[in-house]
């Protein structure tokens, strides 16, 4: 008898939520095909997470050393080789396999080059040839989101994409949106010496977490970097004027230009959606592709996860995603993903990380709450460091259940995990205050919120 499909399942999308459906559906013995029409890995691997993470690891270096005369460096006239770090960025790009699709084909599955576009429920393009299978999982991700900035196509702007293929390091920078992304390489560039300004829509940076955060943030930034930030900025325009850009903006009620070497265009993302997702019948709207609590789409054998579902994501969310989409569609089973415990990191010195729900999220959803804040200040991790820029705030239910933590530190996403699991399992406070933990390291923040959190009976 004649082989009904080409594939048991085909996947759209390489990046952390294709990939962990591709090798989890190999592990379940499936023949898997999975389709890719940029960089092997996505986004994560070649652009985003782990070179950022390397070229962080940089900066932080230059700018730790730069600024530790205080405690006996003679680091003032340090200087750096901006092609020797591009150099190192290759190569750790390299061993984390940027760009790669060999674990794809050791792992026994086929890797297809080219854009997807489904022409029926069970078939799909890719290039000229047409695939069948069973069953598919779409992880296709997103696109830059310029949101209606007039000169973005004729302007040379930087993305997230492409702001570490820099050659050398302009004079300024102004970045296009305050969100994590955007802090991220204002940080990273600011440590380099770079003269950085920040446009961000909203009255703060980092407009979806907690207000202390953009708050502190923002002081930070113009205190240890000398980075401006423009708040309440609404971006009309681009132009090129001779080697710079000139941007046009609102603010208040009126218009404003600057003029700028460079400019980043950290202005978001929206699902990338254009498969021919009609053909197959799944539903979508501009937000991303409709799912069910168990990510299955409106037709039973197609399934979505990761970017492509709109809203926040990560590399750990879209992961974990995979994993269950598979999972679901294989077995059958009905999974749901809990969300609430998945990090939010901003990675900048110092780190920020949020887990749960914000207290904005328990206002709106009319809940009532206890809130805890303790600075960095207090713990002596932030003497011995001399370094005192933080905090930590917890929010917790009347039962006294974890519900949402926030905290800027150094080392904060080494306290993730120990949040996650407290919020996961709903661990009670009086446990949580007895667990031991180190006196002198930045986890001393969760023993003193934790007991502050116990003696406190005020809700809001």
């Amino acid at each position: 008898m004649a082989k009904k499909f080409d594939f048991d399942l085909i996947v759209i999308g390489s990046g952390p939520a294709g990939s962990a459906s591709a090798f989890s559906a190999k592990k379940a013995g499936l023949s898997v095909a999975i389709v890719e029409n940029s960089l092997w890995g996505g986004s994560g691997v070649n652009y985003r997470d782990l070179p950022f993470c390397s070229a962080t690891s940089f900066s932080n270096l230059f700018h730790d050393a730069k600024n530790g005369t205080r405690f006996g460096l003679s680091s003032k006239t340090l200087r750096f080789n901006y092609p020797v770090f591009k150099k190192w960025l290759r190569l750790s790009k390299t061993r984390s396999g940027a760009n790669s699709k060999k674990a794809f084909e050791t792992a026994g599955t086929t890797c297809l080059k080219g854009i997807a576009h489904f022409l029926s429920p069970f078939e799909l393009s890719v290039g000229e040839k047409t695939y069948s299978a069973e069953r598919f999982i779409i992880a296709s991700g997103s696109v830059l989101e310029t949101g209606g900035i007039i000169g973005t196509e004729s302007v040379k702007c930087l993305t997230p994409e492409t702001a570490l293929d820099l050659p050398r390091l302009p004079k300024s920078l102004t970045i296009i949106g305050g969100g994590s992304t955007g802090c991220e390489f204002a940080v990273f560039f600011a440590s380099l010496g770079v003269k950085v300004q920040i446009l961000e829509l909203s009255s703060r940076l980092l407009p979806k977490e907690d207000e202390e955060v953009g708050a502190v943030l923002e002081k930070y930034l113009e205190e240890e970097f000398k980075v401006k930030t423009l708040t309440e900025s609404r971006v009309i325009s681009l132009a090129n004027i001779s080697t710079d850009t000139e941007i046009t903006y609102l603010r208040g009620a009126s218009e404003k230009k600057l003029k700028t070497n460079v400019v980043l265009l950290a202005t978001g993302s929206r699902p990338a959606l254009d498969l021919g997702l009609e053909n197959a019948g799944v539903r979508f709207n501009k937000n991303g592709i409709i799912v069910d609590k168990h990510l299955k789409t409106s037709m039973k054998h197609i399934f979505a996860c990761g970017d492509c579902l709109g809203g926040e994501s990560s590399s750990e969310r879209a992961t974990a995603e995979g994993i269950m989409a598979v999972g679901n569609l294989i077995n059958k089973t009905n999974l749901k993903m809990d969300y609430d415990s998945f990090p939010r990191v901003v990675k900048i010195n110092p780190e920020i990380v949020s887990l749960g729900k914000t207290e904005a999220e328990l206002k709106k959803q009319k809940e009532k709450y206890k809130k805890v804040f303790v600075p960095l200040s207090e713990i002596s991790a932030s003497n011995t460091s001399d370094f005192r820029v933080g905090f930590l705030k917890l929010i917790f239910n009347k039962k006294n259940i974890l519900l949402g933590a926030t905290v800027m530190s150094k080392e904060a996403e080494a306290l993730a995990g120990e949040l996650a699991l407290i919020i996961r399992l709903k661990i009670p406070l009086e446990l949580v205050v007895s667990t031991p933990h180190v006196a002198s390291s930045f986890s001393e923040l969760i023993h003193l919120a934790s007991e502050k959190a116990l003696s406190q009976n005020k809700m809001l």
